[in-house]
């Protein structure tokens, strides 16, 4: 599998920055074809930010870092071939552990929706950083996953 990965670099990494083009340019597209644009849609413009930041790190920058450790040291994935179903572990757990923290503050903000009616400033800057915490974990469950990704495939 290192092998196929060292000689086809850079094919991957190509292939992967197509597909964050296309995700940046067809989801504008598409939803101006349904007569939307990302404007009205903040959450689908954060989701295609944040599908294409996971694919920037998995085409460009996770490859780039692993083919600059494989050149310096040749046998960097046999020696933590060993130690793979510990990395998966953790990587996993972390996964979990951070859709947890998502949901409960997609529970915090479902319970401040029915009092957003008072239209409070504090409570509308409440519910941006619940936002933003939310987008942020989001980003950080496609990262992990990414790196689940990785790990499985260079070590099996």
């Amino acid at each position: 599998m290192i092998g196929f990965y060292l000689d086809h670099v850079f094919l991957i990494t190509i292939t992967v920055m197509g597909l964050v083009v296309s995700t940046l340019l067809l989801g504008p597209l598409i939803l101006h074809m349904t007569g939307q644009s990302l404007e009205d849609r903040p959450d689908i413009k954060n989701l295609l930010m944040d599908i294409a930041v996971g694919l920037i790190y998995a085409g460009l920058l996770i490859p780039l870092v692993l083919a600059f450790i494989i050149k310096i040291k040749p046998n960097f994935i046999e020696e933590l071939t060993s130690y793979k179903s510990y990395l998966l572990g953790i990587l996993l757990i972390g996964l979990a552990f951070t859709n947890f923290r998502r949901f409960k503050l997609i529970a915090a903000k479902k319970s401040l929706s029915p009092k957003l009616n008072n239209s409070s400033v504090k409570l509308k800057s409440e519910m941006g950083l619940l936002d933003e915490k939310i987008n942020s974990y989001r980003s950080d469950m496609i990262l992990i996953g990414i790196f689940i990704a990785y790990t499985a495939l260079l070590f099996s």
